[in-house]
């Protein structure tokens, strides 16, 4: 998902692709689906596909496992030590 309101400020480049029927705590709402938005994530440029433009959602961008399926990801910790 995506914020509706960065798609209307950064989105003249993206492609409308079907829309699709969402419920959620705020009841049910037809949500426009976005592909060919640029992103730099992790330090790698990627485009991303499929991405539902949400009204007052909370983050600019959720990924979910989806995005992920075909990447291997490791999350480094960084150790203190007292």
């Amino acid at each position: 998902m995506i914020r509706s309101d960065f798609v209307e400020k950064f989105g003249q480049d993206f492609t409308k692709s079907r829309k699709i029927k969402a419920k959620g705590v705020y009841g049910r709402q037809k949500l426009q689906v976005y592909n060919g938005i640029p992103l730099k994530l992790f330090g790698s440029d990627i485009t991303l596909n499929d991405a539902a433009a949400v009204p007052n959602f909370g983050a600019e961008l959720l990924i979910g496992g989806g995005f992920f399926r075909n990447a291997v990801v490791q999350i480094d910790q960084e150790r203190r030590h007292p």
